[in-house]
This record gives C-alpha cells, structure tokens and sequence, in this order.
C-alpha cells in the first residue's frame, strides 16, 4: 500500500515494476499475468487498498505458480497490516 500512499505508484505496471525489476525477473510477464488476473490494463490506476486482495492472489500465483492459500488466510494477513 506504500507503493500506492508514499510513492503515488497505483498501475499494475508500476507496482510490478518496482517490486519485481528487470534485472531479477521477467517483469513484462509478471506484469501481464498479474493483469490478467485483475482484468485490467498495465497503465489503468487502480486503487491498491481496494484491491489489495486479488494483488496478493496474483502475485503469490506468479511468484509459486499456483496460489494455495484461502481467501480468510489472505484476509487476516493483510488484517495485521492495516
């Protein structure tokens, strides 16, 4: 959610870009899989509080190749952050 207060980062690209850089990933890629999993485009802001959820859901998708954990668990995670 810093991406999107402190640094005004509120894209799919943006926020993939910055967490997943070039130099150590496929970033184009990353960034496709996670629009597509948010039916968005790559330059639409987005409201990263909102979508908080699906954002996690997708990153851990790509990041393990399948997202194993229940919506709850997700749900309190990102509780203790708030």
């Amino acid at each position: 959610m810093n991406y999107e207060k402190i640094h005004g980062i509120s894209t799919v690209n943006g926020i993939i870009s910055r967490y997943a850089p070039t130099n150590e990933n496929n970033t184009d890629a990353y960034i496709d899989e996670v629009c597509d999993e948010l039916s968005v485009f790559s330059h639409w802001p987005i409201s990263v509080e909102k979508r908080l959820p699906e954002l996690v859901k997708a990153i851990i998708k790509h990041e393990n190749g399948l997202q194993p954990y229940s919506d709850d668990l997700i749900d309190r995670g990102l509780n203790m952050i708030g």
